[in-house]
């Protein structure tokens, strides 16, 4: 009986055996493993680019200080640091009695020289017919032509004299130049001006970055190049444009002033404020570039998944660093190939099913 067992023991991990591979069945392989999902990037020969560095102080776009007529009192200032303004606002009147009494004088002397013009015109008027018929002589008509012309050449100047009496007059009082925000005020109610500035206006809505570059750099700077600009002492990195690339070198820094305008719309941005600037600029030569996701093995054997008809393949490949962060590959793969570029670390030799359209 012992025996028996021993016997049938033997035999039930064989049977076990056999019912699991009944059928020539095989355990199942989750879809997933056999063919990953994965981004397929298709390879093109392109321009290469690469960066140029460069640190300035942003200003605003335009800006100025304004002038107080001098001798003049501030009678009133509208205006506080920080207030918006449009062009031709009035930001501060100044009161001058020497001009004041300059332009009731001219408008006076307008007054007698146009009474005085008319009166010799019509005088010649008068007497024109009886030198026509020999009562007076042609002399006296002469002189009276003279007169009448003299008199109003006398109303016309006296007019001028007036409007140059209110210009000055209107020129007490200090406007915006242009849209933008009052930076400073210096005026005061009641004091003389001196002859300095009343207030200050900027146009903060753009500043322009004025950066110097090095003449090795400076061909390589394309007018409307990407800039990516960053304030350290305040923390913030925006982007902005290359809108100027300087024509001159300065013979002792060996450098050129390239400008770059970046955006404030929301003035959040203070004008002068030091920034560090990383320009787009063109490494002069074409070539394949990948994203650094799309590179799998060590550093010494890198390799590429090429995708032919949603099937992998390992190519290895030599590449090297971008100053944008992507990698050029010099060696291994062609344009017009395709190859995977997202989770690599999941996909082997076998099928692979692309999601999305080709990058």
């Amino acid at each position: 009986m012992n025996r028996l067992i021993v016997t049938l023991g033997l035999l039930a991990p064989l049977t076990a055996c056999h019912f699991g591979s009944a059928h020539g069945e095989s355990p199942s392989v989750p879809t997933e493993a056999r063919s990953p999902r994965v981004e397929i990037l298709d390879l093109v020969d392109e321009d290469l680019v690469g960066h140029v560095q460069a640190s300035g102080t942003a200003a605003a776009i335009e800006s100025a200080s304004l002038a107080a007529p001098a001798g003049a009192v501030v009678r009133e200032v509208l205006v506080e640091p920080g207030d918006t303004v449009t062009k031709g606002q009035a930001l501060v009147r100044y009161k001058s009695d020497r001009i004041a009494a300059a332009q009731l004088q001219a408008e006076s002397s307008v007054v007698a020289a146009e009474t005085q013009a008319s009166h010799a015109e019509s005088e010649l008027a008068r007497l024109t017919p009886l030198a026509e018929r020999g009562t007076i002589s042609k002399a006296q008509l002469d002189t009276l032509q003279a007169q009448a012309k003299a008199a109003r050449a006398q109303a016309e100047a006296a007019v001028g004299a007036s409007r140059s009496a209110k210009a000055a007059a209107s020129d007490l009082t200090v406007r915006a130049p242009f849209d933008g925000v009052v930076t400073a005020v210096y005026a005061q109610v009641g004091e003389t001006a001196t002859g300095g500035p009343a207030a200050r206006v900027a146009d903060l809505s753009a500043l322009e970055l004025t950066l110097p570059v090095h003449e090795r750099d400076l061909m390589r700077v394309k007018k409307g190049a990407e800039a990516e600009v960053y304030f350290p002492n305040l923390g913030i990195t925006t982007t902005g444009e290359v809108t100027w690339v300087g024509l001159e070198i300065d013979r002792r820094t060996r450098t050129a002033q390239v400008e770059a305008t970046i955006d404030n719309g929301t003035l959040g941005l203070p004008a002068g404020a030091f920034a560090d600037a990383t320009l787009r600029s063109d490494i002069g030569r074409t070539g394949i570039t990948i994203p650094a996701a799309a590179l799998a093995g060590p550093d010494e054997a890198p390799f590429v998944w090429v995708v032919v008809d949603d099937h992998a393949s390992r190519r290895e490949v030599a590449v090297r660093p971008l100053p944008d962060g992507k990698l050029e590959v010099v060696e291994g793969v062609k344009a017009g190939e395709r190859i995977v570029a997202s989770r690599v670390s999941a996909v082997t030799e076998g099928p692979v099913t692309p999601v999305g359209g080709a990058l």
